[in-house]
């Protein structure tokens, strides 16, 4: 199935003109492009686990999980271990954006919601061979929670020009606002000192499919493609004459039908030429 159209024009954008906007290069994917993610200062919660999920349009895509370190970690780990950073080390979100998304006039829909999720840990409790067996008792500590939210605002971007941003991060019920043009903060926004360091790039869905599209990757589906499935029609017996005449069975269908009834179901001859060629 197709979730947007295939047709670059859907994507087009009036504030750049017709002189800037390429109509085989389009910006309609986001790419970001994660570095560092800074903890307030008043956030102690160390050795928890952490994804980070952008959203835009409806879709969403999320990192995989990473464990923040505990302060006993520094030891081994040296930089690694900071308990107040989480390195994402260039891992790459790529979203779809949405058909006429830059026609819009409300602003609401060019803005993409960026997610710090903190994951439950699954842990157990020593006990005994009678408590194993009655239940396993490996219990999750929760369930995920969003504890920190920033939106990105954008406009006016051309495609492939790379927008460093430092985006301060906000409660999950007051998220900071963030624009990626100017990489400020908008005015009267409370946000933490938290912040994720990104980068922002407008990219065409070709690009995309090239960079993910790798043999054996499992993001190697890009939203919007066409897939062709091979699939095995289940045989069943004719329920009409009309049905049994246009499979070209043979003898008549009321003789037939009361042989059926044992499961038995004799083939016709091929008449086909892609059946003679199948027959060998």
């Amino acid at each position: 199935t197709t979730l947007y159209t295939s047709h670059r024009s859907a994507w087009y954008d009036p504030s750049l003109g017709p002189g800037k906007f390429q109509a085989d290069h389009v910006a309609n994917f986001v790419e970001l492009r994660l570095g560092g993610l800074r903890f307030p200062k008043e956030d102690k919660d160390a050795g928890r686990i952490y994804r980070i999920k952008a959203c835009v349009g409806g879709l969403s895509m999320a990192t995989h999980k990473l464990s923040r370190a505990k302060p006993e970690w520094k030891e081994v780990l040296g930089a690694y271990g900071d308990e107040s950073v989480l390195k994402f080390n260039g891992s790459r979100l790529c979203l779809p954006l949405p058909p006429g998304i830059w026609c819009q006039e409300d602003e609401k829909h060019r803005q993409l919601e960026i997610q710090i999720i903190q994951c439950p840990q699954d842990t157990a409790r020593p006990i005994g061979y009678m408590d194993l067996a009655g239940s396993a008792d490996k219990s999750k500590d929760g369930e995920e929670t969003v504890v920190y939210k920033a939106i990105l605002t954008f406009r006016n971007l051309m495609v492939d020009v790379v927008k460093p941003v430092s985006a301060f991060l906000g409660k999950a019920a007051s998220p900071a606002r963030v624009d990626v043009v100017s990489n400020l903060l908008a005015a009267e926004t409370p946000s933490t000192d938290g912040m994720l360091n990104l980068e922002f790039v407008l990219r065409d869905r070709d690009y995309v499919k090239a960079l993910l599209g790798k043999q054996g990757s499992a993001s190697a589906l890009c939203v919007g493609d066409k897939a062709v499935l091979m699939v095995e029609e289940t045989v069943v017996q004719p329920s009409n004459e009309l049905e049994f005449k246009n499979r070209f069975h043979e003898g008549r269908f009321s003789e037939v039908k009361e042989k059926w009834k044992g499961g038995a179901m004799p083939l016709r001859q091929p008449c086909l030429s892609s059946e003679y060629a199948e027959s060998g």
